[in-house]
């Protein structure tokens, strides 16, 4: 189609002039009702060339476009009479003096004016005449409708359809309702058509002259906006905002499409299947610009994908095939807060976090510390009660906090002392003991049935001992034989290869046993382990150790814990259900070793568990399931990082 025909076939569409399909036809009818009667005279069939030819310059071969208004027609094959009015409801808004159909003129019963009876076979009755269309019509969405707003909905055009529900076909329409004579109409004709001039990323009317960055994962709301780091709410979200332009003012279509790297993360059919927002707007997506050749496009049809390090062109093409990108490109990245809640009396707390924030921004995740809030201290968090007590005086300090303010965003990180859980009351029996020997007894503190052995819970919180009794009784004895040993008689013994306070046996004094043989029971506490660091499910906190193994943790160690309980809080490590991405190929759970899902990267795969001290030392991953040295994530688990939907926050 020529320039000309293209821009005289919109003018015949908007003013809803005849097309030549429709004059063609005018034709044939005129000539088959006047063979019925007799010929024209040569005059008539002079004039009425000249006037066809004439009406043949605006002929509209565009006829699916033209807008409907108020007495447009639609047509349903199972009505009988097929034919209805349209009555538009939707609008005050006029075209040629009669309201101006939308999408929303789509209730059968008030906006089609059909006047016969449904033939649908499901709608038929033994005995009974078919129901009134009225009565039973039942509409869906309408279909290729306008990009051009009536108001605050779409334009209907010729070309659009919508599903009736009881047929499951379509209604369609047949007359726009324009009527305009070729002489009611003065039309200039200039060439050439428009051509698009420019597309721009902008951040409110300032367009962008580079790449910029979109942090996708924080909803469009101007208390995230910091005039640093997001310098605008455009840069909010994963709708994208830009300004389309063209060489002249007119109305023009252009056609919008993202074009991605070949680097950008990739997301499974299982994926999107169990996460809708794991996608981009893919395709081209038609828009029109408004009368001065301009368009700003924002809403929900070019967006970018949640993942993180994602770079996107933007390109812009007109009807004339002309294609222009964006100078700058989009680069996606997610932000997140953290407020560091640190106990009154703790000396080791990290002072330095770069380690942690380094390691997830290589991941295209951004932390940016708030200011921290104190606590009262806690020796230990070792059981529920502890853990309650620490979450509700963190809450209360963290919602007088700035931190509230950056929710859902926002991560707590609460230091304390320990993170040991003791298990109580432990038997360890110790056989053919001979009474009255000068010579002490070791007894190694191991569980009876397994042989594992602990270290005493000593010198971890001064109200709580590691003593509970020790008594002797002969062989053959009862309890009324029991011989009460004092714990002035029982000395735990260092272990010389860990740190001071690390005793796992004790030296008990029988000098002044009875001259027997029997058994020697000592009842202790022991520590069943002690933890690096937590992560509080359900809530945003995490809780961080300062010591462990009677040894004050580096700076170092911290931020690796920092990383592995953030990291959970993120929904790592991956299981592959819910609207988190695919598991990964090293992942496993508590069944195989440590509570919760933990990575096993670059430990021997098809163990039973990975929780031994050699797989401890094996691993190469931050987040397997003990501390282990490591502060990186490893290839799969950053590929799963990467791809997180970090929308809802945490």
């Amino acid at each position: 189609m020529g320039l000309v025909s293209t821009i005289t076939n919109f003018v015949c569409n908007l003013f809803g002039i005849e097309t030549k399909d429709e004059k063609a036809k005018q034709k044939q009818e005129q000539v088959s009702e006047q063979g019925s009667y007799s010929s024209m005279s040569e005059e008539e069939s002079t004039s009425d060339q000249e006037k066809e030819k004439k009406e043949e310059q605006w002929a509209d071969v565009s006829e699916p476009l033209k807008f409907v208004c108020q007495g447009g027609k639609a047509q349903c094959t199972f009505c009988n009479p097929p034919m209805a009015d349209i009555i538009v409801t939707s609008s005050t808004i006029l075209l040629q003096d009669k309201p101006w159909a939308s999408i929303k003129d789509k209730d059968g019963k008030v906006n089609f004016n059909f006047t016969g009876v449904c033939t649908h076979p499901s709608q038929q009755k033994p005995g009974a005449p078919p129901p009134p269309c009225k009565a039973v019509i039942s509409l869906g969405e309408w279909k290729d409708f306008s990009e051009t707003m009536v108001g605050n909905n779409n334009a209907l055009l010729v070309k659009s359809t919508i599903p009736c529900m009881i047929s499951g076909q379509d209604l369609k329409i047949i007359d726009s309702g324009q009527r305009a004579e070729l002489s009611e109409v003065e039309v200039m004709v200039t060439e050439p058509e428009q051509v698009v001039q420019s597309v721009e990323i902008l951040s409110g009317d300032v367009p962008e002259p580079g790449t910029v960055i979109q942090y996708v994962n924080i909803k469009k709301d101007a208390k995230y906006v910091d005039g640093t780091d997001i310098t605008h709410i455009d840069r909010l979200g994963q709708k994208l905002r830009f300004k389309v332009k063209f060489d002249k003012p007119g109305v023009s279509k252009f056609k919008v499409k993202l074009i991605p790297e070949t680097t950008n993360a990739v997301y499974t059919a299982n994926e999107k299947s169990r996460n809708p927002n794991f996608k981009y707007s893919e395709g081209e997506i038609e828009f029109t610009t408004d009368a001065n050749g301009e368009k700003i496009v924002y809403g929900d049809k070019v967006f970018v994908s949640p993942a993180g390090g994602d770079i996107f062109t933007i390109s812009v093409k007109d009807m004339l095939g002309t294609e222009i990108m964006t100078a700058g490109k989009v680069k996606t990245q997610r932000m997140m807060y953290y407020v560091e809640a640190k106990m009154t009396g703790l000396t080791t707390i990290a002072s330095n976090l770069s380690t942690f924030t380094n390691e997830y921004d290589k991941h295209n995740i951004t932390f940016k510390g708030l200011p921290g809030v104190n606590i009262a201290h806690m020796l230990n968090i070792g059981n529920t009660a502890d853990s309650t007590t620490f979450k509700s005086r963190i809450q209360t300090a963290y919602a007088a906090s700035s931190g509230p303010s950056k929710s859902p965003y926002c991560v707590i990180i609460g230091y304390t002392d320990h993170l040991a859980v003791k298990t109580e009351n432990q038997k360890i029996p110790f056989f053919n003991v001979i009474g009255g020997s000068i010579t002490p007894i070791i007894i190694s503190i191991a569980d009876p049935t397994t042989r594992e052995t602990y270290a005493l819970w000593k010198d971890i919180i001064p109200s709580e001992d590691w003593f509970v009794e020790c008594y002797f009784i002969k062989n053959g004895g009862t309890d009324a034989d029991k011989v009460t040993i004092e714990k002035t008689k029982c000395t735990p013994i260092q272990n010389t290869l860990y740190a001071t306070g690390y005793c796992d046996s004790v030296s008990v004094d029988i000098s002044s046993l009875p001259a027997d043989i029997g058994t020697i029971t000592l009842k202790v506490n022991w520590v069943d382990r002690m933890r690096g660091g937590l992560s509080f499910g359900g809530t945003n906190i995490v809780a961080i150790c300062t010591k462990a193994w009677w040894r004050a943790k580096s700076e170092a160690a911290m931020c690796q814990t920092i990383i592995h309980e953030i990291g959970h809080q993120l929904g790592m490590v991956s299981d592959g259900s819910g609207k988190l991405p695919a598991k990964t190929s090293y992942f496993y759970d508590s069944s195989k070793g440590h509570k919760g899902n933990h990575c096993h990267y670059d430990i021997a795969a098809g163990q039973a568990r990975y929780d031994s001290e050699t797989d401890g030392t094996n691993s190469k991953c931050v987040m397997y399931g003990a501390t282990n040295g490591k502060s990186a994530f490893c290839v799969e688990c950053a590929k799963a990082l990467r791809k997180v939907d970090l929308v809802a926050g945490v």
